[in-house]
């Protein structure tokens, strides 16, 4: 049986290596942010964490198709949401970037 420091360590796990993967470019923001959010109610049930800028950029992209939702679209759909992504990211790019590295500092158990 899993025990609940063993589960919280999973979760922190987890959200470095979003962070990580954010920073690297090796996920977009939207499909990023959006896992991030998770990532953070998982772990907000084990201790007191707070970052609002994944909620924030979540909640103005939710009408936008991420990742393979993306499939379903024709190109002049793409288009349009690719604009209102564009513009999210111009505006939360630095705040999510920041968040991350604040993610990896706080909670990479595997620093040294």
């Amino acid at each position: 049986m899993v025990n609940n420091k063993e589960k919280q360590s999973t979760f922190r796990k987890k959200l470095v290596a979003n962070a990580r993967a954010i920073i690297a470019n090796q996920i977009g923001l939207p499909l990023g942010c959006l896992k991030m959010g998770a990532r953070v109610e998982w772990l907000q049930e084990y201790e007191a964490i707070s970052f609002p800028v994944f909620a924030a950029y979540n909640k103005e992209s939710s009408s936008v198709p991420v990742g393979s939702e993306r499939l379903d679209c024709s190109r002049d759909e793409l288009r349009r949401h690719d604009a209102v992504l564009d513009e999210l990211n111009s505006r939360y790019k630095e705040q999510v970037i920041d968040a991350c590295f604040e993610i990896i500092s706080r909670f990479d158990q595997g620093k040294k």
